[in-house]
């Protein structure tokens, strides 16, 4: 989508950000100035950004209004980095992924680098370029992913003590150690702090219930991302004036893991759980939370059918894209026609792996 697209006017946005494009002049000491007279429009929602960012949320405190004057040395770096928290994420190219970080830790959206983090897990990058990154830019999941990937100690040789942290040079030394003793990678798996994600701060201001337990969350927050709690905040019924919101036929871990996929401190999905995720993320109409489960299920080893039958269900284009091409090694090995998963597909799938098996 367009940067138009992404952020047009709509019943959710009450605040426009009035970007300005800078560039440098030749002069000594150079000076900015704005690449065009005219700011462009960004049309964006201030409670989910009051929510996610700190330095937006001063902005808005500070002053009144709905136009707030923004300056950034990329429009289009700036977009897709502000997008990333959005129900619509702007696709991005990969050399592009330095500045788009660099622009979110400026801007201060953390929720935002999550994306950009599984983003790398999900693409075949090597392994020694994730850690460097992961380092960079302190992101810990990626760096749990990228540890176990190192299999020689000639792979370390690479690494600098100029671009490392002494935390990380320490995992590195331990991942070194396991590889010449012949250890297993260190479990790195921890479990999720429920508690901590869903505690009660000057932001929350409802409670969802659930197997008894309580999760509080941000009303604004959930309405802008979900159309399902959009209608049961704003309802007539009994739960607007309830202090305590019941929400039944859901296991508890389950929802808190999903609930979690939009708010600051996501807890991570795993392959495991994955297609359940998917199914409460349809039910709660809550699109954007597929987008890290997208991440999880692209570089795993689920099979190849499986794979297609989970992009079908959830319509996951981007999982169906990435696995049509293995599609033609599956029918040419089994006769798909007698599998249930095939038969299971929609017939625009089946038309798809159709024209792909031609190819």
């Amino acid at each position: 989508m367009s940067i138009e697209e992404t952020f047009a006017k709509s019943e959710k946005t009450d605040a426009i950000l009035l970007v300005t494009e800078y560039c440098f002049t030749a002069e000594t000491p150079p000076a900015r100035k704005p690449k065009s007279e005219k700011p462009v429009k960004l049309h964006v929602n201030k409670a989910l950004l009051s929510y996610h960012s700190d330095y937006f949320k001063k902005l808005f405190e500070m002053n009144s209004g709905n136009e707030f004057p923004i300056e950034v040395n990329s429009l289009n770096v700036f977009a897709v980095a502000l997008s990333q928290i959005q129900n619509n994420p702007m696709k991005f190219e990969y050399w592009d992924y330095d500045r788009i970080v660099g622009m979110i830790d400026e801007f201060q959206l953390p929720a935002a680098k999550r994306h950009l983090e599984l983003f790398l897990i999900s693409q075949n990058f090597h392994r020694n370029d994730m850690i460097r990154r992961a380092d960079k830019y302190k992101m810990k999941e990626l760096l749990k992913h990228a540890l176990p990937l190192l299999a020689a100690e000639k792979e370390f040789s690479s690494f600098s003590k100029d671009t490392l942290s002494n935390e990380t040079a320490v995992l590195l030394f331990n991942r070194m150690m396991e590889i010449r003793h012949r250890m297993p990678p260190s479990k790195t798996v921890s479990e999720p702090d429920y508690n901590s994600v869903f505690a009660k701060t000057d932001e929350t201001d409802a409670i969802l219930v659930v197997d008894g337990k309580k999760l509080h969350v941000n009303k604004a927050v959930l309405s802008y991302y979900s159309d399902y709690f959009k209608t049961l905040f704003e309802s007539e019924f009994k739960e607007k004036s309830m202090n305590e919101i019941p929400i039944e036929d859901v296991d508890f871990e389950s929802f808190a893991s999903f609930l979690s996929l939009v708010l600051k401190d996501p807890i991570m999905p795993t392959v495991n759980n994955a297609e359940k995720l998917l199914e409460l993320a349809d039910r709660f109409l809550l699109p954007a939370a597929k987008c890290h489960v997208k991440y999880v299920l692209l570089p795993s080893s689920v099979d190849t059918l499986n794979k297609i039958r989970i992009a079908d269900k959830f319509q996951l284009n981007d999982i169906l894209e990435n696995t049509l091409w293995k599609f033609r090694d599956v029918a040419r090995n089994q006769n798909v026609l007698e599998n249930p998963i095939y038969q299971s597909l929609s017939m625009e799938t089946k038309a798809k792996l159709f024209f792909q098996y031609i190819k």
